[in-house]
């Protein structure tokens, strides 16, 4: 077989490699790929739209949760006290919230306070019913807004009335930017120099409010029907009081006492005072019978349900707890009127006082 001859069955040599810098043949385009098919993902369930937020509940007040007075609401940042002071724990106060910022200046009961100088310059001209200063002689009266009333009699044209705190709202009111201040306010720096028989009032003693009420003048005429000029007379005019200087049966004063039984001197227990009948209805001096402080209900502290406010005067006049109002002769024979109303001399003192009657002497009473 001839060289390079390629027998029967013999497999072909392979094609020869290109020579150099000769193009190689294309290879055949591939048949073109399926287009993928991509499944679609289910749109996902909606979730559930989220729950409004509840409305916070607006706080109520201490009167209404507690003590029956109708329903008010009070914005959350109104700053009244929450919470049992534990100072107060074992006392008859035990059940009153206080603000615990308060000074307390005759130890744990009864409560005797001022705010601290800091706070009540912070608070401006208008100073938070929960740090007004506090002046109390025993524990603060239980009392229910359904429940308590006010007894009118004396020298007026229906002896015997008396008034509900819900016929008490009936009547028109007024509200009054007042100022505060007790007659000890700075009393610590006078113990300094001379002993009183006061406690150590600093100089905070001093508070303003604006209080809602009824004045006293309506109020004698709406519900006892006025004052009456001696026996069946009719109203006293000026010129009636004038003429009448010296008769027993002029009326000349307006007594206030509040709830009976609840301190440890006295006949009664009560505490009481008097303002003259002549500035008490005279509407422009407006002597109040209120029961509001800051626009909400008083607190126990401050006399809920009702108390006297009497503009320009002593807070020692500004009887809380208000139960009786009564139309007299006489000035108040209150012990507490005696005993807590008056300024001496300065060269008298307690034992001297006592021993001369001093606290008896009306020329030692003070009013403003």
């Amino acid at each position: 077989m001839p060289h390079g001859a390629i027998g029967a069955g013999a497999a072909p040599p392979p094609p020869a490699a290109a020579e150099a810098g000769q193009d190689a043949p294309a290879p055949a385009p591939a048949a073109p790929a399926a287009p993928e098919k991509r499944q679609e993902a289910a749109p996902a369930p909606a979730a559930p739209a989220a729950p409004a937020p509840a409305e916070a509940t607006p706080p109520s007040s201490f009167a209404h949760a507690h003590q029956g007075a109708p329903k008010e609401t009070l914005a959350p940042d109104a700053g009244a006290p929450v919470a049992l002071d534990s100072r107060d724990a074992g006392t008859p106060d035990d059940w009153v919230p206080r603000d615990p910022r308060v000074v307390r200046l005759t130890g744990r009961h009864p409560l005797n306070c001022e705010p601290p100088m800091a706070d009540l310059m912070a608070n401006g001209f208008y100073t938070p019913p929960q740090l007004h200063y506090v002046r109390s002689h025993g524990a603060v009266p239980r009392l229910d807004w359904a429940t308590h009333r006010i007894d009118i009699g004396g020298l007026v044209q229906r002896p015997g009335a008396s008034v509900s705190m819900d016929q008490l709202l009936a009547m028109p009111a007024v509200t009054l930017p007042v100022t505060l201040v007790c007659a000890g306010n700075r009393r610590k720096e006078e113990n300094m120099l001379k002993k009183s028989i006061g406690f150590n009032w600093g100089p905070c003693a001093v508070s303003t409010s604006e209080w809602t009420g009824v004045r006293v003048a309506d109020l004698i005429r709406l519900v006892a029907g006025g004052v009456r000029h001696k026996e069946g007379g009719t109203e006293p005019t000026d010129a009636d009081w004038e003429a009448a200087d010296g008769d027993a049966a002029v009326p000349r004063h307006v007594c206030f006492r509040g709830p009976e039984g609840e301190l440890p001197k006295g006949d009664d227990g009560s505490y009481g005072t008097s303002v003259p009948l002549a500035y008490c209805m005279d509407p422009a001096n407006d002597v109040l019978i209120a029961y509001k402080q800051a626009g909400r209900w008083l607190t126990p502290d401050h006399g809920f349900p009702v108390r006297l406010v009497v503009p320009g005067f002593i807070g020692g006049r500004m009887i809380k707890w208000l139960a009786e109002i009564a139309v007299t002769p006489a000035e108040s024979q209150n012990f507490y009127h005696f005993h807590d109303n008056r300024v001496m001399p300065p060269h008298v003192d307690e034992a001297k006082a006592v021993e001369e009657g001093g606290f008896s002497c009306c020329f030692f009473c003070f009013f403003d």
